[in-house]
């Protein structure tokens, strides 16, 4: 059983071998539309919306691309 995880804003995670960033959503609607889990499974396992979330922010989660030199 996987536990719903709350992931702070601006902190960095690993999620299926990639870097992942939370951001906060200023958008007043779901930012369902920018976050890399949308309509993928791992949607369900992070807590992003605001009422469910203890810091009561509405959050996004975005791939880090990594800088090539």
């Amino acid at each position: 059983m996987i536990m719903i995880q709350e992931i702070k804003i601006g902190e960095i995670f690993e999620c299926n071998g990639e870097k992942i960033i939370v951001k906060k959503d200023s958008d007043i609607m779901c930012g369902c539309d920018k976050c890399v889990f949308n309509c993928k499974p791992e949607c369900n396992d992070y807590y992003c919306i605001s009422c469910v979330r203890q810091d009561k922010q509405g959050v996004y989660f975005e791939k880090v691309e990594e800088k090539q030199q």
